[in-house]
């Protein structure tokens, strides 16, 4: 079964957002984290955000609302794939992520982020 969430990341912890996303989830996982936003009035990119179906299994592991996240069962997941990352990096990254179901623009204004404006280099 597969299930929304809208994440948002600080650009820190993007590449290990990445990296796990796609060691856990395969091609379904990679390049997720493309999308840049910076904060409302303007600014440098702060954040990326991916948005859409995920299976449940993976949700399950995030954080959401009250629920902390599953970081030792990621971090398991994560050996058993041969991804060279330890739990605290794990750790660090659930509590830095912002996890939610509904809409990707209602989760940016609560943030106060927006999409990046103009081109890119």
């Amino acid at each position: 079964m597969m299930t929304h969430r809208t994440l948002i990341v600080p650009l820190a912890h993007v590449p290990l957002a990445d990296a796990l996303c796609s060691a856990l989830a395969g091609p379904a996982g990679s390049g997720m984290f493309t999308t840049r936003l910076q904060p409302a009035g303007g600014g440098a990119a702060s954040h990326a955000i991916a948005s859409g179906q995920i299976e449940e299994q993976f949700a399950a592991l995030l954080p959401l609302y009250d629920a902390p996240g599953q970081p030792e069962t990621i971090f398991a997941l994560a050996q058993q794939a041969g991804a060279p990352v330890t739990l605290e990096q794990i750790t660090a990254l659930l509590n830095a992520v912002d996890v939610s179901e509904g809409d990707p623009f209602a989760a940016m204004e609560r943030l106060g982020l927006q999409m990046v404006r103009g081109v890119l280099p």
